[in-house]
């Protein structure tokens, strides 16, 4: 999916290809959920479900020069108050 300006969503074919993966960082608990239907969006009549792969690491907990939080203030934010309320 690509989303523009307007915030409008367009389906692009081939966008996921063979080796792609996406990487979630969680710094507290958090409830995941794998769905791999085909999406809405995509016009092909034909369901080709492939293989997923799922793999969970235990990492050291956030430096305060870690890269996601100093990325943008909405991030640090974000991990203050995780680090504030997350018992």
């Amino acid at each position: 999916m690509t989303v523009d300006e307007t915030g409008s969503l367009s389906y692009v074919p081939k966008n996921s290809l063979p080796g792609s993966y996406v990487e979630l960082r969680a710094e507290m608990n958090v409830l995941v959920i794998l769905n791999t239907c085909q999406h809405p969006l995509d016009p092909g009549s034909e369901y080709k479900p492939r293989p997923v792969e799922l793999s969970i690491s235990r990492v050291s907990p956030a430096r305060t020069n870690d890269p996601c939080r100093m990325l943008c203030s909405e991030n640090a934010r974000g991990f203050i108050l995780t680090e504030l309320f997350f018992l």
